[in-house]
């Protein structure tokens, strides 16, 4: 787990979802030294969700597909602020098509971390890292 932390406990612990988000770090953190997919320059072992569950929005109102791809979805403003609009356009359909078709594989942490949480295939994964944190933060208070 991200060892930021306050009065002794992991920041983690006062965010909503901030288990499942820490084990989402410790996941990508496993599958990139597992796999040093990384290292070797080779696609990421995670189904990228921007289009999907994720997307930037800028101050402006225009919606990204990502921070990595200059991929624009649209502009709020001009919607008049109908976020389906944009989300279920033409411009997103493609984009999750290109994602899907392409296997977009980049290292932006906070993407990995909505891919992971989103991704119904890291779950077992996820799942697993909870309980360790959980069994961990009990062990303790034991002893």
């Amino acid at each position: 787990m991200i060892d930021h932390r306050q009065n002794h406990q992991p920041l983690t612990r006062y965010r909503p979802f901030g288990k499942a988000s820490a084990a989402s770090c410790e996941t990508s953190k496993s599958l990139a030294e597992g796999d040093g997919y990384y290292f070797l320059g080779e696609a990421a072992p995670i189904h990228c969700q921007a289009g999907r569950a994720i997307a930037v929005l800028q101050p402006e109102g225009d919606v990204n597909l990502c921070e990595v791809l200059d991929w624009p979805l649209g502009n709020l403003r001009e919607v008049g602020f109908d976020w389906n609009a944009i989300w279920e356009g033409e411009s997103a359909r493609k984009a999750r098509t290109m994602i899907d078709r392409t296997g977009c594989s980049c290292t932006h942490e906070c993407f990995h971390t909505a891919s992971i949480l989103f991704g119904p295939q890291h779950y077992p994964k996820l799942a697993s890292e909870v309980a360790l944190e959980a069994i961990a933060t009990t062990k303790a208070k034991i002893l």
